[in-house]
C-alpha cells in the first residue's frame, strides 16, 4: 500500500513566521509530525504556505480568573 500523506498545520513560532514542523496526515487516518525540510522535499501538498498554524487550530482557553485566596475568607 502506498502512503498518502497531506498537510494539516503547521508547528513553529507564528508570531516570528519560524516553521519547525508540519503536522501531515496519511491515508489510514494517522498523523505524524514531520520537519519542514522533509515536508518540502517529499513534495507533500498543499504548499505549506497555505496551512494554518497549529494554535489558531487548537487555541488556548481563556484562564479563568484565580480565586481569591482562602486567607482572604477567612473572618474575624
Amino acid at each position: 500500500m502506498d502512503w498518502v500523506y497531506r498537510g494539516v498545520y503547521l508547528i513553529g513560532d507564528k508570531k516570528t513566521g519560524r516553521i519547525t514542523n508540519v503536522q501531515v496526515g496519511d491515508n489510514v487516518g494517522r498523523k505524524h509530525s514531520l520537519p519542514l525540510a522533509i515536508y518540502l522535499a517529499r513534495g507533500i501538498e498543499p504548499d505549506h504556505r497555505t496551512l494554518p498554524w497549529q494554535e489558531d487550530i487548537y487555541k488556548t482557553p481563556a484562564r479563568p480568573e484565580k480565586e481569591k485566596d482562602q486567607s482572604d475568607r477567612r473572618q474575624g
